[in-house]
């Protein structure tokens, strides 16, 4: 995979691979069979590895954010936060905590190592949110900037995706999960050339990646603390639905940040959520929740009260304008 990921790497090559795009809605069988017709050395059969990336490029370049389930595994990107982070996280201790967070922008745990926290790991049934996070990283630590679309050499497509293709060969991976998003973004990355030509790149991230129904309301100016705790990440991202009964996370943290789940589970999902979030919190720690919507519902009080307490923190506006409370901090009762 390597030999053929380099070769795509040149643009002057791009034309022996233009057919290639063509079998992105067939399997991987078939996308193999089309690269041995042009006669390069396939190394991928024992490879599951690489053959689950290419998978998910497929994957990506198939969704249609029109039709996609927002909850599920490929599905369109936030890009920016629906929250008041800026409000939520004054309100908040962090200093040397083990947080859990949903990975969502991945804006929560930007801000939650800006706060002091010593590690956050991630969750989402998303698996492109873990990718993002990832590219949010390098766009921090090699272009200074927090967001992607703030970096001022933008101008347009053809800037955009030529600045990117920079940034992924200045990349050096320092965990797997790391190694896993470079490939991905590489090969995405060329795999949209072939598609779109020189301005492809920029032009999927803001028209079939990037969700719509979301503001920039938040800012990080100063990026060195979060510089210092990325320099060699440590996250790990658990790609699951944290409303089902098995997770697969099994650690237990001082912090969860659950964003505005509850907002969006059912009755059944949102007792399973709480059985969960019980079992991953330490005894003296606390859960954050942000709605969007609106303020914790009653029936969701009601059914975390025999458990939890509640600290309602101060008031915003939300994105539609209506005030709603920053968060709900949630701490286990003592008996």
């Amino acid at each position: 995979m390597n030999n053929i990921k380099n070769d795509f790497g040149s643009k002057q090559n791009f034309s022996k691979y233009s057919n290639i795009y063509s079998c992105i809605n067939e399997n991987l069988d078939a996308l193999f069979e089309e690269l041995e017709l042009n006669n390069k050395k396939i190394l991928l059969s024992n490879d599951n590895y690489e053959s689950d990336i290419l998978n998910d490029v497929i994957e990506s370049l198939n969704i249609n954010l029109g039709s996609k389930s927002l909850f599920s595994k490929y599905s369109g990107v936030y890009p920016y936060s629906n929250e008041n982070l800026d409000v939520l996280f004054n309100n908040l201790d962090l200093k040397d905590k083990e947080v859990l967070s949903v990975a969502g922008s991945g804006d929560h745990a930007f801000y939650s190592y800006n706060k002091g926290a010593c590690n956050v790991d991630l969750f989402d049934v998303n698996l492109l949110a873990k990718y993002y996070y990832y590219l949010r990283i390098w766009i921090i630590k090699y272009y200074n900037s927090f967001y992607f679309d703030t970096i001022n050499k933008f101008k347009n497509y053809n800037e955009f995706s030529r600045y990117f293709g920079i940034l992924f060969n200045l990349v050096n991976p320092t965990s797997i999960d790391e190694k896993e998003a470079h490939e991905y973004w590489k090969l995405l990355y060329n795999m949209c050339s072939l598609k779109w030509e020189n301005y492809g790149f920029g032009y999927y991230l803001k028209n079939k990646l990037f969700r719509a129904d979301t503001k920039r309301i938040n800012w990080i100016s100063d990026l060195s603390v979060i510089k210092d705790k990325v320099a060699n990440n440590n996250s790990g991202f658990y790609n699951c639905d944290i409303t089902c009964n098995q997770t697969g996370i099994d650690k237990v943290y001082d912090v969860i940040f659950l964003s505005n789940i509850f907002e969006y589970a059912d009755d059944e999902e949102s007792i399973r959520l709480k059985n969960n979030i019980c079992r991953l919190l330490k005894d003296d720690g606390y859960i954050v929740l942000s709605n969007v919507k609106g303020n914790l519902s009653q029936i969701n009080e009601s059914l975390l009260s025999d458990v939890f307490s509640f600290e309602k923190l101060p008031y915003v506006r939300n994105m539609n304008g209506y005030f709603i409370n920053s968060g709900v901090v949630l701490t286990k009762k003592r008996w």
